[in-house]
């Protein structure tokens, strides 16, 4: 009996062993899911008020002139609970005849400190956005984050389906005390006639803006170590049973 608790020990060890090598299977979280927000806001002078949120389209624009534009993501993130090892923004083009072609753009993260992240997609204005400097005028969409309010998690070139991952990024996710995080899009150059567009949540065929993630918790066996394992018990359970008849055999005759 010693003997075969002792396989079944050995088995189960070597199956935990597996198991923490298997790798992290990516998840993804859009500011569709749970209390996730996006929308686009206007520095212009005369329209600072006015809310985007219910907008199918996002942008960034930095003018000396007319329009900028500055845009707000938000992604909760409260369901999960280990650290992030990896993580991925991702926006998708929204096809728009001032599209600027190539190009970079600039990513903030808003600091926890501000408790602002629970802003309204419904309510968001220029003149109320958390994390901005309000400088007088038009032209500064690179230049309003307030850098006291939200931390430069880098820039990100501008593609079809648009990909930014740094170490500040996963520190910025990693650091949250919310649930909730905000991140802030801007333009990087100067430009008053393109300007860069991406789908919002709302939009009926185009992806939302996606957090692609693996966060490090305890890993899961796959369907085939489970199996092994199975297989395994099974086997040492049929060499018990034989050796018990064998012995029980030996002593009868």
């Amino acid at each position: 009996m010693f003997t075969f608790v002792r396989c079944i020990t050995i088995a189960i060890v070597l199956i935990m062993l597996l198991a923490a090598t298997n790798r992290l299977e990516a998840t993804t979280i859009t500011t569709a899911d749970l209390n996730g927000a996006d929308s686009k806001v206007l520095g212009e002078t005369n329209q600072g008020n006015t809310n985007y949120g219910s907008g199918s389209d996002l942008n960034a624009q930095d003018a000396t002139t007319g329009s900028s534009w500055l845009t707000f993501l938000r992604f909760d993130i409260s369901n999960v609970s280990d650290p992030f090892t990896s993580a991925v923004l991702e926006l998708t083009d929204f096809p728009h005849g001032a599209q600027r072609v190539g190009g970079n753009f600039k990513i903030f993260g808003l600091k926890d400190s501000e408790n602002a992240d629970n802003w309204g997609e419904s309510t968001i204005t220029y003149q109320n956005a958390p994390g901005l400097t309000f400088p007088s005028g038009s032209g500064f969409a690179s230049d309003e984050v307030d850098l006291a309010k939200a931390d430069v998690l880098g820039t990100a070139a501008h593609l079809s389906v648009s990909s930014f991952s740094s170490a500040a990024l996963i520190t910025f996710l990693n650091e949250d005390t919310d649930g909730l995080v905000t991140l802030i899009l801007s333009d990087t150059v100067v430009d008053g006639f393109t300007a860069f567009f991406w789908a919002s949540k709302e939009h009926a065929t185009l992806a939302a803006p996606t957090l692609v993630f693996e966060a490090s918790g305890a890993p899961v066996p796959e369907p085939a170590t489970v199996a092994l394992l199975g297989i395994g018990l099974a086997g040492l359970a049929g060499a018990e049973v034989r050796r018990r008849r064998k012995k029980r055999a030996v002593g009868k005759s």
